[in-house]
């Protein structure tokens, strides 16, 4: 039988011992913190490695493309023409589209295996013809639409449990290519058509009710219009074909605080068609669009002065849908279609030319495309197939570079 000192000396040891673990735990936990600090950096630095790479081995005279990745997102009984792409803050492809057969307003997300589909507006006769898509600043998706049954702007956001929809504008014929985006302040906006009037007109949420203004007269014959704001004056900015008399042009609007202030910015034929509007990491407006006249691609990039107007692709007859974003290291990149061929093309500027690459061409394919990068700088496109009547998905899934 141990003595009372004995026992007494034997807590002590197993105290000191239990004492000596938990620092061995601490110093663990503490390193698997810091390895994962150093995962996450990594992680969020990814999405601008694999660009610089490519844009070195550019500079050095190789090829670079990109294998792509190819899905079905909704087959034949559930799809139509018109889908718009974004990604989430977690990553995850988003895609709204309108469904054929019943006539609604549908949205898909990947979740890594599959696409997820639900039923966002199912009003009767509800074709959502043009559709957008962005993601709130609290990361809930939300999508500007017309609705055909009403010839009214729609605007709907997921509140966590069902779609929230609500009618932005109702004063006649009203809503058709709409255009979402969200402002520095968070609050959502919309670029669209007023057909009743044949006007462009932008409407925001000001935290209690939706207000309107009248951008510019146009006609509705051929009319497109992109919607982004700019990060330098944080006010928006429209990129839009304006058809009035004779004039057929690429035009840009932006907002001083107090007014529209318009500019055309290519006028040399019938040109603007499908045009698309997003900022350079410097601050200017960029657009992409399609030259009707010469049935060929082309970018306008505003250096501070003036524009500057490039040809992108005249191969064959290219250009419409298309759709422009820029890469993670700040280079252009546009997704748009062949009509000669039905194919999906892509074009990325590499610092003096365009390399323009196929991306689908199983059929009529690469209709009403919509290009966005992920959070880990893959581009993805989703486009429409018209020869099986469904929407896909096309995801650059690595960087091929050839001598």
């Amino acid at each position: 039988m141990k003595s009372l000192q004995e026992l007494w000396d034997n807590m002590q040891l197993l105290q000191a011992r239990v004492q000596s673990n938990q620092t061995t735990i601490a110093a663990v936990n503490a390193r698997v913190a810091s390895v994962e600090g150093h995962l996450s950096a990594l992680s969020s630095q990814q999405k601008t490695v694999l660009p610089m790479i490519a844009d070195l081995a550019r500079a050095l005279g190789a090829t670079v493309s990109n294998a792509w990745q190819l899905q079905t997102v909704a087959a034949s009984s559930e799809a139509a023409a018109y889908s718009s792409l974004a990604y989430s803050a977690s990553g995850q492809a988003s895609i709204s589209y309108s469904e054929a057969s019943a006539r609604a307003l549908m949205f898909a997300q990947y979740d890594g295996v599959l696409w997820v589909t639900q039923t966002v507006d199912s009003a009767t006769a509800c074709a959502c013809s043009g559709n957008s898509l962005a993601f709130t600043r609290s990361g809930r998706p939300a999508i500007a639409y017309y609705n055909s049954s009403g010839k009214d702007l729609k605007y709907t956001e997921y509140t966590g449990t069902s779609w929230s929809n609500c009618s932005v504008d109702c004063s006649g014929d009203v809503g058709q290519v709409a255009a979402l985006a969200f402002s520095p302040a968070g609050g959502p906006a919309i670029s669209y058509l007023d057909a009743s009037n044949e006007l462009l007109k932008y409407a925001a949420f000001n935290g209690a009710a939706w207000v309107t203004q009248t951008v510019d007269a146009v006609e509705t014959l051929g009319f497109y219009a992109t919607l982004a704001f700019s990060p330098a004056r944080r006010q928006p900015g429209i990129a839009y074909f304006y058809l009035k008399d004779v004039a057929a042009d690429l035009k840009y609007a932006y907002s001083d605080g107090s007014a529209w202030v318009t500019q055309t910015v290519d006028s040399a034929g019938n040109v603007g068609m499908h045009a698309s509007l997003a900022f350079t990491s410097a601050g200017y407006p960029a657009i992409a669009y399609y030259d009707t006249s010469n049935e060929r691609l082309k970018y306008a990039e505003y250096n501070g002065s003036s524009w500057s107007l490039q040809v992108v692709d005249e191969t064959d007859a290219c250009g419409r849908y298309c759709s422009l974003a820029f890469t993670p290291s700040g280079r252009p990149a546009i997704s748009y279609y062949s009509s000669t061929n039905g194919d999906l093309r892509f074009a990325q500027f590499n610092g003096s030319t365009w390399d323009c690459q196929v991306v689908d061409s199983a059929g009529d394919v690469g209709l009403y495309t919509s290009l966005a990068f992920g959070p880990t700088g893959k581009a993805g496109i989703s486009y429409f197939d018209n020869s099986n009547d469904v929407i896909k998905f096309a995801e650059a899934g690595a960087i091929l570079i050839g001598p």
